[in-house]
């Protein structure tokens, strides 16, 4: 995972895709390293995995509208409260295919509270990541 520093909030980006693998925003596999208000990213990895398993399990994938074998992502910020409420869930970059953005918009209305983030992740009252939705579009033998 890549963790980015900013002045109000610790900020991380995962990626998910249709393997439910975690990784970063730009592909590359899921490796925490940055250091976080002076403790190891790594101790908090298993909350980053967490939310990526609570987002990509309630995240229906559209199989209409879209066509096989492109690469199809949304990313989307959120902001987790320290009390686990989800405060924002807005899709930063649209993946261009209305289908599969509408897909993702649902996931907010379906989550709207997780574990709180540990107490060494968040900076200020909040904590943010950002989360690529990766559609699987890979054409499936006939059978």
């Amino acid at each position: 995972m890549l963790a980015k520093k900013d002045s109000a909030s610790h900020s991380e980006s995962r990626q998910i895709g249709s393997t439910g693998k975690a990784g970063s925003a730009d592909g590359l596999p899921a490796v925490a390293s940055a250091k976080a208000g002076g403790s190891s990213a790594s101790e908090f990895g298993w909350y980053g995995h967490m939310l990526h398993d609570r987002f990509y399990s309630a995240w229906i994938q559209p199989t209409t509208n879209v066509p096989s074998g492109s690469k199809i992502s949304t990313l989307v910020n959120m902001r987790i409260e320290k009390d686990g409420r989800v405060s924002k869930f807005e899709i930063a970059k649209p993946s261009g295919n209305a289908t599969v953005n509408e897909s993702v918009a649902a996931v907010a209305k379906q989550i709207s509270q997780v574990d709180p983030p540990p107490t060494g992740l968040i900076k200020g009252d909040h904590y943010d990541v950002k989360i690529n939705f990766e559609l699987n579009t890979e054409e499936k033998p006939e059978n």
